[in-house]
């Protein structure tokens, strides 16, 4: 067998191996969203209570979780809300007008999947890379599950004078939705409903 041969051989056998280890997750934290209103100084006459929200592109996507999470169907969009008043508020993703879909459930579709991998190893008797690369993918895929969990945007009470924000899920298919973006939050003393206005809300990108 001459040396091109050998290296036509061993070709497959390189290539996975270097990509044995591959796996993982490495994204940026969220930033602030300009807010549309003023700050806790206001003055009780600027008392209002107001809604910020940026749509992902996939070049966010990658950034911040580090996942094409669109390419599955999936749009993230990043809410920032400002309670400038001295009330306290509930807020719930329950009680947006669009559908938003649990951090668990995007995460799941876009785990690193190494099963294609480990089997091609296996053909190959490299069971060492398949073990390393099984390893690489588990740990790759809880910091993503953590990480997802803690950009979704919580329930919780909105305090006065506080700004909450993080990321919520739709499908993708209700983007043309937004236009009629509305949050309702109970207030904590009486749990009457305040929606939050369509003209408090302002859209960074689309």
């Amino acid at each position: 067998m001459n040396l091109k041969h050998i290296f036509l051989s061993l070709l497959p056998v390189v290539a996975l191996l270097g990509l044995a280890g591959c796996a993982h997750y490495k994204a940026k934290p969220l930033t602030k969203l300009q807010q549309v209103n003023g700050s806790a100084k206001a003055s009780a006459q600027d008392e209002s209570v107001t809604m910020t929200y940026e749509v992902f592109t996939k070049e966010d996507c990658k950034k911040y979780l580090d996942r094409d999470v669109q390419k599955k169907g999936y749009q993230p969009i990043h809410i920032a809300i400002n309670n400038n008043t001295n009330s306290s508020f509930i807020f719930s993703t329950k009680n947006i007008s669009i559908h938003c879909v649990d951090n668990e459930e995007v995460a799941e579709q876009v785990h690193t999947n190494t099963v294609a991998r480990v089997v091609w190893y296996s053909v190959f008797g490299l069971f060492l890379p398949a073990i390393i690369d099984g390893f690489g993918s588990e740990k790759a895929n809880r910091l993503l599950d953590a990480d997802f969990s803690h950009k979704e945007l919580q329930d919780q009470v909105i305090m006065p004078y506080h700004t909450i924000d993080g990321l919520i899920f739709i499908d993708i298919d209700n983007v043309d939705s937004l236009d009629n973006l509305t949050i309702t939050l109970l207030n904590k003393e009486d749990r009457s409903p305040f929606i939050i206005p369509m003209d408090s809300q302002d859209v960074k990108s689309c």
